[in-house]
């Protein structure tokens, strides 16, 4: 739950921070998408990378500027 409403924090700063993005117009701003994820006692690194590069891409094609735990 910690995690989760950090992350949720992060993307809201970053979107009030309304930063223009050249490629998307004059309305268009820079959000964030964060997938993140908690690596258990016995899991490898690459495990661990490889779960929040997952949610990353699922936080992306949910719509971005959101957070998949």
């Amino acid at each position: 739950a910690e995690l989760r409403h950090a992350a949720e924090r992060l993307c809201r700063v970053v979107s009030d921070l309304k930063i223009p993005h050249p490629g998307l117009g004059e309305r268009g701003i820079v959000t964030i998408s964060i997938g993140a994820s908690v690596a258990a006692p016995d899991e490898s690194l690459a495990e661990a990378l490889e779960r929040a590069d997952q949610l990353l891409y699922r936080a992306k094609q949910g719509g971005r500027n959101q957070v998949t735990t």
